[in-house]
């Protein structure tokens, strides 16, 4: 199906242009916690980003590529939902981990309220705790196809 293919290279174009925007104000790693209002935060170096951000760049590149022609969507789309399904869920959950503390950074940096940090805070980590859950939800109903 083209669209999955090409929304998965939407997704990974979207991704590639917010790394590749975002300039840190430290270029060096980082790890601590804000004590105002007691969440985590990590910094890291510019270069981390741009590498993020063209190796998005190239596999987006690729779907798009892929999706023209029927053979080839389909062998992409089943190499990721058959081999590549557990290495990408890892890969997609260490993302969501950095960019999640990046993100609490970047917010706290600003110096909003402290109910926007504390909102921005538990709804991410709810959504790091669903992730797990919907990736075991998903392959229990994909070993039931097979």
């Amino acid at each position: 199906m083209p669209k999955r293919i090409v929304s998965w290279s939407v997704l990974l174009f979207s991704f590639a242009i917010i790394s590749l925007g975002y300039k840190p104000e430290t270029n060096q790693w980082g790890f601590g916690y804000d004590s105002q209002f007691h969440v985590p935060f990590m910094t890291s170096p510019y270069i981390v980003y741009e590498i993020f951000g063209v190796v998005a760049i190239v596999l987006s590149l690729f779907f798009i590529i892929a999706s023209f022609r029927k053979t080839w969507r389909e062998r992409v789309e089943e190499f990721i939902n058959t081999k590549a399904y557990y290495p990408s869920f890892v890969i997609f959950w260490i993302v969501y981990i950095l960019g999640y503390v990046k993100g609490i950074s970047s917010v706290i940096s600003i110096s909003p309220p402290t109910w926007v940090v504390l909102l921005a805070f538990y709804y991410g980590f709810i959504l790091f705790l669903l992730i797990p859950i919907m990736y075991f939800i998903g392959l229990s109903e994909l070993k039931g196809k097979k």
